[in-house]
This record gives C-alpha cells, sequence and structure tokens, in this order.
C-alpha cells in the first residue's frame, strides 16, 4: 500500500484509540506524528533492497509487516518518542511517557497492517514465524478512493478536533464498507471468468481477479488452466461502451482506456512454458515457483530462451508488471547448472542480469500465499 495512505492510515488509527473526545493529554501533534511514525514504519522493508536482492526480494513485506512484531516495532518507537518529547530541556522532563505513545503507534501500524492485507500484493502478518502471504486482492495500492477518504477524514479531524476520536472511528467505518464494497465488485469479476470459461470449455485450475489503477471498477481478471495457460483481461465492469482514445487524450485517459465493457474484453492467451522447450522452461519456473521467490513466479508467462554466460536460460515475465516503468522489474531468467538453476532478474538495457539466487528442486517452499482470488 502506498506511504501516504498508510501514513493517513496511521493518524486515523492514532485518533480511534483515544478513550474520550476532548482535550489530549498527549496533544495533537505528537498524537499525529505517533500515527504517522506507526503508518511509515512498514515501508522500512525497502531497506532492504540496499542490502542485497536476495535479500530484498524473500523478505519484502515481510518482517516490518508483521502482526507478530507489531507489539515490538511500538514499543521501541514508543521509546523513541518519549526522548524526543524530552527536547534536552529540563522542564520537558517527564511530560510524556512513553506509554502514552505506545498505543497510539501502535494502534496506527495495526490499522496499516490490517488494510495491507487487502490488497492484491498483500504482506506476511506471520513473519518471521510462519512466512505466508495474506493477499484479499480487493485494494489497490494507490487506491484513489481509500485515499480520498483518508484525506476527508484526517482534514474534518483537524477541524473539529473535540470530536476527533469519533470521526477516526466514523471513517475506518467508511472504510470497511468501502471494501466490503469492493468485495461484491471482486464477486463479480470472479463470475465474469467463470463465464467465460464456461463459453469456452476450459477446465479451470484457478481464478485470479486483481484490482487496477484509477478506478475501483478497473479490474484483471487471470484464468488459469489445468494445460498451463493463462488467459488474461482487462475489464471496466459497468462500462456499456469502449472509451475512445483521441490524439490529446491524456495518459490517464489511455490507460483507462484498455479497460474494455465485459462484452468486449480483449482477452490474451498465454502458454506459460511457450512451445520452444516446455519441458526445459517446466522443470525451471517448478523451482522458481517453490523457492522463496515464488511470489514473483505466480504470473510468470515464457519469453524466449537464450544462452547468458555459457548457460542455457529461459526468460519469464509476470503479467502484473506490464507497463512497468523498467522492464526489468517483472522479468526473470531461469538458468539451468549443474543440478540446479540459477535465478536472475531481468536488466536494464544492455547491462547484466541481477543475480538472485542458486536455487534446488529439492528446496522447500517457505513463502506460501493466501490468496484471494
Amino acid at each position: 500500500m502506498h506511504s501516504l495512505i498508510t501514513a493517513l492510515l496511521g493518524i486515523i488509527g492514532a485518533w480511534s484509540c483515544r478513550r474520550h473526545n476532548g482535550p489530549d493529554s498527549l496533544g495533537c501533534g505528537w498524537r499525529v506524528a505517533a500515527g504517522v511514525a506507526g503508518g511509515l514504519f512498514p515501508h522500512l522493508d525497502i531497506v532492504f533492497q540496499l542490502l542485497t536482492i536476495q535479500f530484498g526480494l524473500a523478505h519484502h513485506y515481510a518482517e516490518s509487516w508483521s502482526l507478530l512484531l507489531a507489539p515490538v516495532y511500538a514499543l521501541l518507537m514508543a521509546f523513541i518518542f518519549q526522548r524526543l518529547a524530552r527536547g534536552g530541556r529540563p522542564e520537558d522532563e517527564g511530560r510524556h511517557s512513553w506509554q502514552q505513545f505506545y498505543l497510539p503507534v501502535l494502534c496506527g501500524l495495526v490499522v496499516v497492517l490490517l488494510f495491507s492485507m487487502l490488497t492484491a500484493v498483500g504482506v506476511m502478518p506471520f513473519a518471521p514465524v510462519w512466512r505466508v502471504r495474506v493477499t484479499g486482492s480487493l485494494i489497490f495500492m494507490f487506491d484513489y478512493v481509500m485515499l480520498g477518504l483518508c484525506v476527508l477524514g484526517v482534514v474534518v479531524g483537524l477541524t473539529f478536533r473535540a470530536f476527533v476520536r469519533d470521526i477516526a472511528r466514523i471513517t475506518l467505518g467508511v472504510l470497511l464498507v468501502y471494501a466490503l464494497v469492493l468485495l461484491t465488485f471482486q464477486f463479480k469479476a470472479a463470475d465474469i471468468a467463470k463465464t467465460y470459461a464456461q463459453v469456452r470449455h476450459l477446465d479451470i485450475k484457478a481464478v485470479h481477479t486483481l484490482p487496477q489503477p484509477l478506478s475501483p471498477l478497473h479490474w484483471r481478471i487471470i484464468v488459469e488452466t489445468q494445460d498451463d495457460r493463462l488467459y488474461d483481461t482487462l475489464v471496466h465492469l459497468f462500462l456499456k461502451e469502449e472509451r475512445e482514445v483521441r490524439d490529446d487524450t491524456s495518459r490517464a485517459g489511455r490507460i483507462a482506456a484498455l479497460y474494455k465493457p465485459v462484452d468486449k474484453a480483449w482477452w490474451r492467451i498465454y502458454n506459460r512454458f511457450g512451445r520452444d522447450k516446455p519441458a526445459f522452461v517446466a522443470d525451471g519456473w517448478q523451482v522458481f515457483e517453490h523457492s522463496a521467490y515464488g511470489w514473483f513466479a505466480r504470473f510468470a508467462v515464457y519469453q524466449g530462451l537464450e544462452t547468458y554466460k555459457g548457460l542455457p536460460c529461459a526468460q519469464m515475465r509476470d503479467l502484473r508488471y506490464e507497463g512497468a516503468k523498467s522492464d526489468a522489474k517483472g522479468t526473470f531468467l531461469m538458468c539451468k547448472e549443474g543440478n540446479g538453476w540459477m535465478l536472475f532478474r531481468g536488466r536494464v538495457k544492455d547491462s547484466d542480469y541481477d543475480f538472485i539466487a542458486k536455487l534446488y528442486d529439492t528446496e522447500a517452499a517457505p513463502a506460501k500465499t493466501l490468496a484471494k482470488d
């Protein structure tokens, strides 16, 4: 979930845990700061990306997004805020205790984690004990409606500070109602997928519905079949006529035009393992899928064969990263070496691929996914 939304959710969470309306013993400024800290803390996993690509990919949306570790993180931040509140002045000594900061930080953090579980990317709330990824696939990472509701809640709360607790709780209630509305949209998208599969007489292995940008009515539908094919489309759930694209159409308008009415949807069909050497590609993909990086193999489809550093390789592309600014972000290279596979991430232009890890057929799958698709 985008950091701007999580910061606002953190503030709303910190306000909602107040016992009463009226004057705040912690002070409005400090409570807002505590909420923002709780809301932004999970994004510290960006530091993992600065260490090594292996560690960064394996621990993205994991430990810093863990509900199990949330009380510990809140405690550490509470002590930091206590030190900051002292300000080095004798008169500030003992003015605010860590106990006053602990609950606002914790509530802001927990609210963010719970709503983040409803995104298509999801989080690992039980890391590091159990590396299962929970994905509700209801909310897009930068949902404009959710952003608007959060902004409205924070602005109203700052305007009517005497009723900030009730305003925050009402905002959370409205956000939950919005999530329920999105759930009905998800059911509709899943029904579209099943209808399409029935008409095409497809043997369904799994149906995936993914929220998309710009509108909660935009959905990506992926039907995975038993013969290792992926049927992919972008739809607007209630649109009747296709959007017209002109020379002066904005980038947002062009993106929106990709989402077609249900009866005019363009279904793209992908053979996951291709036709060149499907057995070779399938062997590499299965090892990839059952590794710590298996999340990125979920919608990966065959792109071509190549030789890299003298090794036979198959390139795979994650459908979710179509249109990404960097082509390398969703591209992976699986190269056979001895009794294992070398996994690389896509390169930028003429640079080398980024080495991720060497994987083996016997490697366990530490990171599973509980996806509500």
